[in-house]
């Protein structure tokens, strides 16, 4: 698949309301070929990669249950030319430890606009890094947070921080154990 229609079956599921996220190397944000500036454009939440290296993950997780993964490089020279391959995975629980990856890369490792647009030397990381707020999920309809993988998130399994759901008002669920008031 030329990575221009993946592009667009990417802006075109957002429009039917899938929750899309993206999260790039801080080096796609003026990459020459990159659709990264179109997706965002077409309303497309993306955070990229503090990480002062290559952030050089390739996976997309699916409906909580499938997970694309391999050395394929999503490009369109991956799609035409070079030899590289693409893993399609249907395993909840597999898919839910890539989520986990997601959610850790997405909430404590990315660059916020200020640093992207900081000067190359001003982006390597401090040599101590604040402590990152602490992931937990809630559900559509229930009062607690849990940890990723609880059995209670099968339905729904949204990210927040401890900090927002405590704010809300939600307790820690009594299964999973997620962080508590005393941890945090």
């Amino acid at each position: 698949m030329y990575i221009y229609n993946l592009a667009n079956a990417v802006i075109d599921a957002h429009n039917r309301g899938v929750r899309v996220r993206v999260y790039l190397d801080k080096d796609q944000k003026e990459a020459q070929y990159s659709k990264s500036r179109y997706l965002t454009k077409q309303g497309i939440t993306i955070h990229y990669s503090s990480n002062p290296y290559i952030m050089h993950h390739k996976f997309a997780v699916m409906d909580n249950e499938v997970v694309i993964t391999g050395s394929y490089n999503w490009t369109a020279s991956a799609g035409e030319r070079n030899n590289e391959n693409l893993l399609v995975i249907r395993d909840p629980p597999l898919a839910s430890r890539y989520k986990q990856e997601f959610y850790r890369l997405w909430s404590e490792h990315y660059l916020s606009e200020e640093k992207l647009e900081a000067p190359a030397q001003e982006l390597k990381p401090p040599k101590e890094q604040p402590q990152a707020e602490k992931v937990v999920y809630i559900t559509k309809t229930g009062k607690k947070y849990h940890r990723l993988g609880c059995r209670y998130l099968r339905k729904s399994c949204i990210p927040i921080s401890l900090t927002e759901a405590k704010r809300r008002g939600y307790t820690p669920c009594k299964v999973c154990k997620p962080p508590s008031y005393r941890e945090s």
